[in-house]
């Protein structure tokens, strides 16, 4: 079972990598003819799917995001282990954006979960910025371009589902140094 980390700033392609590894690695079948994959677990789109719920937490959260302040380790760190208890991430999964301080690292191996390799992606500040600003998420099923960098092929329209893409709260060039 693969267990892999991925470690970055805002921007840095924690998200992009981690999805094309988990499209790599694709869904295979074993000798018995079972089949599995790895899945992406990405603590920011956990949180912007409690946002979307419209919950008391979804306010709390999107109030601290758009602020560009962190969501406490309380409530990531039981979104996290909700999520890698699911039946889909049974056989590995690549962690997004946690553990992102000691205190999440330390809940991870409280949960008993043993990584096999952590990846760090390295990116100058004036990349990040310029990639951030650039940034637009599909307010359905949360898909990720990039107006220059991956526009999708009717500005403004996701090409997955046809959702509405407009830019996240947390990457306004204001809140980017902060996180």
């Amino acid at each position: 079972m693969m267990k892999l980390i991925m470690f970055g700033p805002p921007g840095a392609g924690k998200g992009t990598q981690a999805e094309q590894i988990c499209e790599h690695l694709g869904i295979q079948a074993d000798i018995l003819g079972r089949r599995y994959g790895i899945k992406k677990i990405s603590t920011g789109d956990a949180l912007r799917e409690v946002i979307r719920s419209g919950s008391e937490l979804g306010e709390q959260v999107k109030d601290l995001m758009d602020q560009g302040k962190f969501v406490p380790d309380e409530i990531v760190t039981e979104i996290i282990r909700d999520r890698v208890s699911s039946p889909d991430c049974a056989n590995g999964f690549i962690l997004d954006g946690f553990p992102r301080n000691l205190a999440q690292a330390e809940a991870l191996v409280d949960m008993g979960i043993k990584v096999n390799k952590a990846l760090l992606i390295d990116v100058p500040d004036e990349v990040l910025v310029d990639r951030v600003q650039g940034r637009v998420m599909c307010d359905k099923c949360g898909a990720s371009y990039h107006l220059k960098n991956n526009p999708p092929a009717v500005e403004g329209v996701c090409d997955k589902c046809g959702g509405h893409l407009e830019a996240r709260s947390d990457d306004r060039p204001q809140t980017v140094p902060g996180r």
